[in-house]
């Protein structure tokens, strides 16, 4: 629910971010959103640059249809080099082993790794 709730602030703050993306991310890329949640930040890189665009999580609370893997820990089931971009959007702060996750983050792809992240300080951060 809390997603649904946000989904157009999400949706406003991906297309900022697609758009600051634009000079690293070709056209059909393969990119791994990382810790996806609602999906929409994702859906929005999906749109905007053709992408092959995989979701993953350590639940599945997508709002929007992407494809979608869960995963457990900090694993991730892909091959080496198998993305050609990593997107990480506001997901290390809650990661338990956050090395462990950039690590595999670094192994699944054979160019870039976009991280967002912020550090939790407010009241809504958790």
């Amino acid at each position: 629910m809390y997603y649904q709730v946000f989904s157009r602030f999400y949706r406003k703050a991906a297309q900022k971010m697609v758009v600051e993306c634009e000079r690293f991310i070709p056209q059909k890329a393969k990119i791994l959103d990382l810790g996806c949640g609602s999906g929409v930040v994702g859906q929005e890189f999906q749109t905007k640059f053709r992408a092959d665009l995989i979701g993953v999580d350590v639940k599945d609370l997508r709002v929007v249809p992407i494809k979608f893997e869960l995963i457990k820990n900090s694993k991730l089931s892909f091959p080496d080099n198998f993305f050609d971009v990593v997107l990480i959007n506001f997901v290390l702060h809650h990661a338990d082993y956050p090395v462990d996750l950039l690590k595999e983050a670094v192994r699944v792809t054979n160019n870039k790794i976009i991280i967002y992240e912020d550090l939790p300080e407010g009241f809504f951060q958790s």
